[in-house]
């Protein structure tokens, strides 16, 4: 009886704290209005308080998808979208449809007697405003990945309140980053206003997300790509392929960036080791041997050594305790050192 009355309690204080969390349930198919897609948009949300459930309902999720077209977000997809915006997810039951398909609402003629503007949220103004300004320095940098901070008072929202669906944004100079000032401009109507705004540029950038040590090849678990603003150095690694895979020269911090000259791709021949060098013209191989000089990955130039009169020359690592012999003319002094090879042709 005992462990019975423990099982139904139990019972009892998980279903009590299942009520209390948000649900969020995704719709099958959404419409949207705006140029950005809220949540409120693609989900059924319910919520113990009115403040949460107002703020779950106005959570941008990402861009309107282009006239005419459709997209569609997984559980998954809108679970990452929410973390990304601040939002515990672990508090929230998300369930619903397992993917919703989102497209543009039609728009309805009305008469101008019966119309009335539907109040806006201040979060929601904010977002069109930043998004204007966003595609604003995507079309004068052709760079895309903006930080916007602005903030707008309360006679700018109510200018902006009927006409949140079609801003567009002028002014600010170059170099676009720091305290910037631009003109929001409504394509319905003449009204507009001037936003001061906090711009950074944002680079998506490689970063590990642990310790690395000297030694060690770089896994996906090793490192991410992350948006960063600020300079950067100028061989910072751009993309995971440019990393994964590598050997780290020396040891790299967790939460800081990966430079391509801090990895190098696993060693095809090694200093001191007699490999096979080919030499390759007119349809014609021929092979020998000779001893590597220096330790050389795929594609980059090392000094090697004949077998029988010691003569030097440069070859290109072309596989496993493989090489390639350079074009004539070409000495192993001008090119050993190269941190940067380029693929060799024989003439």
């Amino acid at each position: 009886m005992k462990i019975a009355k423990l099982i139904f309690a139990w019972v009892s204080l998980t279903s009590c704290t299942s009520a209390l969390a948000a649900s969020v349930l995704l719709r099958e198919q959404a419409t949207h209005q705006g140029s950005i897609v809220y949540l409120g948009d693609i989900a059924d949300i319910s919520a113990e308080s009115t403040s949460e459930m107002d703020n779950l309902v106005t959570t941008p999720l990402m861009a309107a998808p282009a006239p005419a077209t459709e997209e569609f977000l997984s559980q998954n997809e809108v679970r990452e979208l929410l973390v990304s915006r601040g939002i515990e997810v672990d508090s929230l039951t998300l369930g619903g449809s397992a993917v919703v398909k989102i497209g543009k609402v039609r728009e309805k003629a009305i008469s101008t007697e019966n119309s009335r503007i539907t109040p806006v949220s201040t979060r929601e103004i904010e977002a069109a405003v930043i998004a204007a300004i966003q595609q604003h320095l995507l079309e004068e940098t052709g760079h895309a990945l903006w930080s916007v901070e602005a903030t707008l008072d309360a006679q700018d929202c109510r200018k902006l309140n009927s006409s949140v669906d079609n801003l567009t944004a002028w002014g600010g100079k170059n170099p676009w980053t720091g305290y910037q000032r631009f003109e929001i401009r409504s394509e319905s109507s003449e009204q507009s206003v001037y936003v001061a705004t906090r711009v950074e540029q944002l680079h998506r950038v490689v970063v590990a997300v642990r310790r690395v040590e000297a030694g060690d090849y770089l896994g996906a678990a090793d490192v991410e790509v992350q948006e960063r603003t600020g300079s950067l150095p100028q061989n910072v690694a751009v993309n995971l392929d440019q990393v994964i895979g590598k050997e780290a020269l020396r040891h790299i911090e967790a939460e800081t960036l990966v430079q391509t000259n801090q990895v190098r791709a696993p060693l095809q021949v090694q200093r001191g080791e007699t490999v096979k060098v080919f030499a390759r013209t007119g349809g014609i191989s021929v092979s020998t041997y000779a001893v590597v000089k220096q330790d050389g990955s795929m594609g980059e130039l090392v000094q090697v050594e004949t077998l029988d009169s010691k003569e030097r020359f440069a070859a290109r690592v072309s596989g496993w305790k493989q090489l390639e012999v350079l074009p004539t003319g070409a000495t192993a002094a001008d090119v050993a050192a190269s941190s940067n090879p380029q693929p060799v042709q024989l003439r």
